[in-house]
């Protein structure tokens, strides 16, 4: 697996968000389903949970592994674009 930045996963999430107009998803949507990050990027499901993980703790959104539950939170409000806007505004 070759390293993604966790910019690249945050972008997807912010267009997943975006798609499915909501502020929640589950893991296995990110996983499994239609154009899925886990299937776009070839990612494992430990993989993507590390991904999550290193997100939650940029604070750009939360995870909740509770009662079976495996969903994500948004907790941001910059669209897909802004996010990727943001990204190369810090790496120039």
């Amino acid at each position: 697996m070759s390293k993604l930045s966790e910019w690249v996963i945050l972008y997807e999430l912010a267009d997943t968000f975006e798609k499915i107009n909501s502020e929640s998803v589950s893991i296995d949507a990110l996983y499994n389903g239609k154009n899925a990050i886990g299937n776009l990027y070839n990612l494992t499901r430990v993989a993507l949970n590390d991904y999550l993980d290193r997100i939650s703790n940029m604070s750009y959104i939360k995870v909740d592994r509770t009662a079976g539950l495996d969903m994500v939170y948004r907790l941001f409000s910059e669209s897909a674009d802004e996010i990727i806007e943001k990204y190369y505004e810090g790496h120039r």
